[in-house]
């Protein structure tokens, strides 16, 4: 598959992944009970692009050709960003909305690192 490709996959599923974690977000911020039947399917469609976006990263740095990707710390830091996302929904469950809203702006600031780590490779 070509580098566009899993561009194209990569960018998408965070897009998703982003609005299903603000769907799972905002009912809990607005203490609003949301039906458990549609919190699994958001949960699930999280779960899903998060792995669809791992996996289409791993298709960029193959395609992309560098040499020794697992060298560079920008990866591995990456890497501990998304499994962190990967948390995310639960706490939505569990937390109070002051906490909740903590949380949001520290995942908000995970995605803008996540970004610099992968434009920039600093280290």
């Amino acid at each position: 598959m070509s580098y566009i490709f899993y561009k194209w996959l990569h960018l998408s599923s965070l897009m998703i992944m982003v609005l299903t974690t603000g769907m799972l977000i905002a009912p809990a911020l607005l203490e609003i009970k949301i039906q458990p039947s549609l919190r699994k399917k958001l949960s699930a469609i999280h779960g899903s692009t998060l792995f669809a976006a791992f996996i289409a990263g791993f298709g960029l740095i193959a395609k992309a050709g560098l040499e020794s990707p697992f060298s560079g710390g920008w990866l591995w830091l990456k890497m501990a960003i998304w499994l962190s996302f990967g948390a995310l929904p639960a706490f939505t469950k569990r937390c109070s909305p002051p906490t909740l809203m903590k949380i949001f702006i520290g995942y908000a600031l995970l995605l803008v690192l996540a970004v610099y780590m992968v434009l920039h490779k600093p280290f």
